[in-house]
């Protein structure tokens, strides 16, 4: 609920349009044109969309852009004309006043009027904002605050921590989102910007002097403001158009190049059952192969899948499917295996967690993380072809979350011995390393029977004492040594035991979920 004093502005807000202007309907079935500069409305019941109109392509007309709703009690000024129209909609039943500015500037002498009129206009402001922003408002924003100056770095941006302030520019230029073409400067002299939009420097940088909505309605460089304010308004909107229509054209070529890849698919497979050619050579020359070898994305999954051992298929679909979900599970469904993702924390990079799909950098691109010798990770870029050893200030790169792929048991009958071939894929240099540290234990273990031989036979009945504590002291460490080796095994086989049941209780739970339930 508004306070007392806002229900006061308020009530004299809307005495003033009731007095000074004409009240007439705004319903759906009579749009306003807000090409009228000196010309306000206030919305006195229901509430309005504002749209914007982008000029015509040719003989067909543009649609409507919704920009923002206004509600009962709440300021929609006029703006200038321009190639983007913006109108108002109403709701049925609305009705608005129309108020000339002229009117209403007679007035802005009295400090009720001024308190009145200020927030609807900050409202109108703000909505219209929200309704052009490319996305909410970027973290890190500096804060403009009201009669002060703000120094902002070159292509930094700032907006008010609450409310709306307007910015003239003291040095520098700035865009109006980051969007507007031309760049504000000093000459456009006071601009608007609300707490949901933000002005981004160029690389100029800028420096900012702001004031409040009631210090530009007692200096009337409101009315110039609100002018430009529109001005760049109307620029976004062509932006964002312009954007979304490239958005669209190239989603309808990358569907219409898929849809024109598989009807050449289709038809070479059927060309392959009539025994014509070879589907995969047919299906090579299609142009399915190589459109899908430049997915970066499938690129990765398949350097990953390689170094398990098995083959990995890009979904039907290709990248447009894919791109309605989850990427990596679409390429494991279509694969015929299991995915999982998984937090990358600590210091993953120094351990062997299996080969990973991870994204690297800002834009998350997608590489291979394959496990290498002496516990560390060699990274494949597959956009760039880069191939080089993870290092901690790589993985800091790093997304915190990344795939891993498990192996399925083979499409066939398994008996023992398939099983046992399943279990020791890829655990070989374990083995190795187990039979190693078993060979060198043993070694180090027959150095005691054989050394305490010496002692009985030689050393003690010569009575060489210096001799006797060299030997004590070598045993003792032949000693520590073979419980360090016996230590080392036992962790090496839990590893080994650790890794071949992971795969094999992978593979058999995907086994089982892809049975039949018939």
């Amino acid at each position: 609920m508004p306070s007392e004093a806002g229900q006061t502005a308020l009530q004299s807000c809307h005495e003033l349009f009731a007095t000074g202007g004409v009240s007439h309907a705004a319903g759906a079935n009579a749009p306003l044109a807000l090409n009228e500069p000196e010309s306000l409305w206030l919305v006195r019941e229901g509430w309005m969309d504002i749209f914007a109109v982008p000029p015509p392509r040719g003989e067909v007309p543009s649609a409507r852009v919704r920009l923002c709703r206004v509600e009962a009690g709440q300021i929609v000024p006029g703006a200038g004309p321009s190639q983007v129209e913006l109108i108002a909609v109403g709701s049925q039943g609305c009705q608005v006043f129309h108020l000339r500015r002229q009117q209403l500037e007679a007035r802005l002498a009295d400090g009720a009027i001024v308190e009145a009129v200020a927030p609807p206009l900050e409202e109108w402001i703000r909505r219209l904002t929200g309704g052009v922003a490319p996305g909410p408002v970027p973290k890190g924003q500096l804060r403009l605050e009201a009669d002060r100056t703000t120094q902002v770095k070159g292509l930094a941006s700032a907006s008010p921590a609450a409310g709306t302030l307007w910015v003239v520019h003291e040095q520098g230029a700035s865009r109006f989102l980051g969007l507007a073409d031309p760049p504000l400067g000093k000459a456009d002299g006071r601009f608007p910007v609300s707490d949901a939009g933000w002005v981004t420097a160029t690389a100029e940088g800028a420096d900012l002097n702001a004031v409040s909505t009631r210090t530009v309605l007692a200096d009337r460089s409101i009315w110039s403001g609100l002018e430009r304010f529109h001005q760049a308004v109307v620029a976004c909107v062509i932006v964002n158009v312009t954007r979304r229509d490239e958005a669209d054209r190239a989603r309808i070529q990358r569907r219409l190049a898929m849809e024109q890849r598989l009807n050449r698919v289709t038809m070479s497979r059927l060309a392959g059952v009539a025994g014509a050619e070879d589907p995969e050579e047919l299906e090579a020359r299609a142009g399915l192969g190589p459109a899908l070898e430049e997915d970066p994305l499938l690129a990765a999954c398949r350097l990953v899948g390689a170094s398990l051992g098995v083959a990995i298929q890009a979904p039907i679909g290709g990248g447009e499917k894919r791109r309605r979900g989850d990427p990596v599970s679409a390429i494991a469904r279509a694969s015929r295996i299991r995915s999982r993702r998984v937090q990358l924390a600590g210091d993953w990079w120094s351990r062997d967690n299996g080969p990973l799909v991870a994204f690297l950098g800002e834009d998350e691109r997608p590489v291979a993380l394959i496990p290498a010798s002496r516990g560390h990770y060699e990274l494949t870029d597959p956009a760039t072809g880069r191939r080089e050893r993870l290092t901690g200030t790589d993985a800091a790169s790093v997304s915190p979350f990344g795939y891993s792929f498990y192996r399925p048991f083979p499409e066939r009958l398994l008996n023992l011995w398939r099983l046992v071939r399943f279990a020791l894929t890829g655990t070989w240099p374990d083995w190795a390393r187990l039979v190693l540290l078993g060979l060198a234990g043993s070694v180090v273990g027959m150095v005691t029977p054989i050394v305490t031989g010496r002692v009985f036979d030689l050393i003690v009945p010569g009575a060489m004492r210096h001799q006797l504590v060299v030997v004590v002291l070598g045993l003792a460490v032949c000693a520590v040594s073979n419980a360090l080796f016996h230590l080392t095994q036992g962790i090496a086989m839990l590893r080994l035991e650790t890794r071949m049941d992971g795969s094999v209780e992978a593979a058999l739970w995907d086994r089982l979920l892809n049975l039949s339930t018939a």
